[in-house]
């Protein structure tokens, strides 16, 4: 499919998954990049396809993260990172060149509100986005969005609920309306209640990874002065995290052998999800009315409270293991890390896969080696490699024709 095509099926909202992320990921890298700053030899190049040229042009001019003049649409910009397939328009395995080399993550997030509208965070100024159920959500910062109650009219009950998303290489903090602090890793997706304490819990459904700081939240029994703690939940696909008030990290990544769920302060209760509500069927007694003796016993959920410096973890089909955690490990991603103790080839190369969202081939065998170190996230690709082979991992870099790289791990 050519650039035409591709962007044809984006302004009518045809693509997949897969060809939005891309298309949406180019618009945030070049986004600050507008016709009105390009001169008539930046478009002349344009037109020969010297892309090499045109992009140091546009890395220079390369100031503000925000959304670029008006004018400067999202086709425009596509047009020239897509043309003729990609950017890069050679195929050859090698060591990544300066000019070639991968920027590390950053804050980028598509929020979805309840009646569907999709808003890229990283295209809209700071201020108010939108108001549900007397809440206010607004853009407060750099990788930041809150919810905040409306002074005056008290939160309304409401089902709706909203999702944010990171995009791979991106990242994100929100702030719910109870006050809880939620950090997103890259490629992952928190969905909640835009009400979030007006139903008795306060329920949430994460995919990918996320550091939470519940704060502690009250509701008034009726009739009395009596406060109750309202529990805070977090379903993941194997576990559900119930807690009051406490700072926790999860990761619960589909392509992750397991869910792990590590806390560092307070404590939390960790249930099997697969335990939930199975039940045994028991026959009638012989004589006995099946009406009257025939039911089912309900199974206690596999259940752990854990400690500060505990993680419980639990893969597909096997009991929750309960160990101690390392902190440093679990959460560097947040802190701006990434580090590694005893941990496989592809176990790590996962991770590079996340933050750089580039592919990860295997040309062969994958060494059985246990490697324990890290690098900082905020590093381009090419220190991340340098590392990695330093450490007896040879890699090499695939530039394709349609833009995406791939690093090749050789056995």
């Amino acid at each position: 499919m050519n650039a035409k095509e591709l962007l044809e099926k984006y302004r009518n909202d045809l693509c997949s998954e897969q060809e939005k992320r891309r298309i949406e990921k180019w618009f945030l890298f070049h986004n600050a990049a507008a016709p009105s700053g390009l001169s008539d030899d930046d478009l002349s190049d344009l037109q020969r396809k010297d892309f090499t040229k045109l992009e140091s042009k546009i890395v220079q001019k390369k100031k503000s993260p925000y959304l670029a003049p008006v004018k400067w649409s999202i086709a425009a910009i596509l047009f020239f990172c897509l043309v003729s397939g990609a950017l890069y328009i050679s195929r050859h395995p090698g060591h990544i060149s300066d000019s070639r080399d991968v920027l590390p993550g950053t804050n980028m997030a598509f929020l979805t509100l309840s009646n569907g509208q999709r808003i890229n965070l990283s295209q809209i100024a700071n201020g108010t986005i939108a108001e549900q159920a007397n809440i206010q959500i607004s853009k407060t910062g750099q990788g930041q969005v809150s919810y905040l109650e409306i002074a005056g009219n008290g939160v309304q009950k409401s089902n709706a609920t909203n999702t944010i998303e990171t995009p791979k290489a991106g990242q994100y903090q929100i702030n719910l309306p109870d006050g809880t602090k939620v950090w997103l890793n890259a490629d992952s997706k928190l969905t909640y209640p835009v009400a979030l304490t007006e139903n008795g819990t306060r329920e949430v459904t994460l995919s990918g990874e996320a550091y939470f700081q519940v704060a502690k939240a009250y509701t008034s029994l009726r009739g009395s002065k009596t406060k109750q703690s309202i529990p805070f939940i977090v379903h993941t696909r194997s576990q559900e995290v119930r807690v009051l008030g406490t700072h926790f990290n999860i990761n619960s990544y589909n392509e992750e052998p397991e869910t792990i769920t590590t806390l560092e302060e307070g404590s939390v209760e960790v249930v099997m999800k697969s335990s939930l509500a199975q039940s045994i069927e028991y026959p009638p007694l012989r004589g006995s009315s099946p009406q009257s003796l025939r039911g089912s016993m309900t199974k206690q959920p596999k259940t752990v409270i854990l400690k500060p410096g505990e993680q419980a973890a639990t893969g597909r089909g096997q009991e929750i293991q309960v160990s101690p955690a390392d902190l440093q490990t679990a959460m560097a991603w947040k802190e701006g890390r990434m580090y590694f103790k005893q941990a496989d080839i592809k176990a790590i190369m996962r991770q590079v896969s996340r933050w750089y969202d580039v592919d990860i081939l295997y040309a062969g065998e994958v060494p059985e080696r246990q490697i324990t170190g890290g690098f900082d996230r905020n590093a381009k690709l090419s220190a991340v490699v340098k590392t990695l082979e330093q450490n007896g991992i040879v890699i090499k870099t695939d530039y394709r024709r349609n833009g995406t790289i791939a690093l090749i791990v050789q056995p």
